[in-house]
């Protein structure tokens, strides 16, 4: 499940590359602007997603460090 997420944050991110590259003409434009448009939502989730994993795993290291120092 997470290895397709990933391959959707990875699209997502080509495609601002090209957006902002300045280069495409109007149709692939257009094209990219309604993909990005469809998964943004879903990339914005699933960053935060990672960003609240993270910091939950670094607090579980904390207590673990903060149990391991009053053993």
């Amino acid at each position: 499940m997470f290895d397709n997420l990933e391959g959707v944050v990875r699209r997502f991110y080509e495609i601002e590359d090209a957006l902002a590259s300045g280069a495409l003409k109007s149709q692939e434009l257009t094209r990219m602007t309604k993909e990005r448009a469809s998964i943004q939502d879903l990339v914005a989730t699933y960053e935060r997603y990672k960003t609240l994993q993270q910091g939950r795993d670094e607090a579980k290291a904390m207590l673990a460090e903060i149990g391991r120092a009053h053993v």
